[in-house]
């Protein structure tokens, strides 16, 4: 009983400070998978996946950098990187993850190309792979650094990079059931 006390004041906790400041952006850009980060300017960084308008199923070709000193007012820094600059992708720009790291910023990031079809999946051609660029700011922009996948799965999504305080970086990501960790 006390337990679900706890849970009923936490969820009503929640619940009461949504969209105290909601990030407002522009109608015109839609965007998904925030991940964000205090850098050594101090600014809070957001970087995200940008859905293009009016399309039906996560046309996502680029990924996108929002800064703030005070998380009101944001800047909206544009593309910090595109699949066009990639030589393995054309598509499924999806969540991105960022670390700063001896100077420089690296953006790690599922891409990939194919068709999903979703009437008979055996038919869809769609794979991804988990990306790693690296820019000397964190508004890009951010440059490719293999030309190639890390890996290469069905569906290598929602990488994270972690830099330790000791300097040791760590990346997690996970794709159709399998985990992956590299240190």
């Amino acid at each position: 009983m006390k337990l679900a006390s706890l849970a009923l004041a936490a969820l009503l906790a929640a619940s009461a400070c949504q969209a105290q400041n909601p990030l407002a952006l522009g109608k015109d850009l839609r965007t998904a998978d925030p991940s964000g980060h205090v850098w050594p300017d101090g600014r809070m960084w957001l970087y995200t996946s940008h859905d293009e308008e009016c399309q039906a199923d996560f046309h996502m070709k680029d990924w996108v950098a929002f800064s703030s000193t005070d998380l009101v007012n944001w800047t909206n820094h544009g593309a910090v990187l595109s699949v066009k600059d990639l030589k393995w992708a054309d598509d499924y720009a999806w969540a991105p993850d960022a670390a700063y790291k001896n100077g420089k910023y690296y953006l790690v990031f599922p891409a990939g190309t194919g068709i999903k079809d979703r009437q008979n999946p055996k038919n869809s051609t769609k794979w991804m792979g988990v990306g790693i660029a690296e820019s000397d700011s964190p508004a890009g922009p951010f440059k490719d650094m293999i030309g190639a996948p890390l890996w290469r799965k069905p569906y290598a999504n929602d990488p994270v990079l972690f830099v330790d305080d000791d300097g040791h970086a760590y990346l997690y990501s996970r794709t159709s059931g399998v985990n992956y960790l590299v240190a």
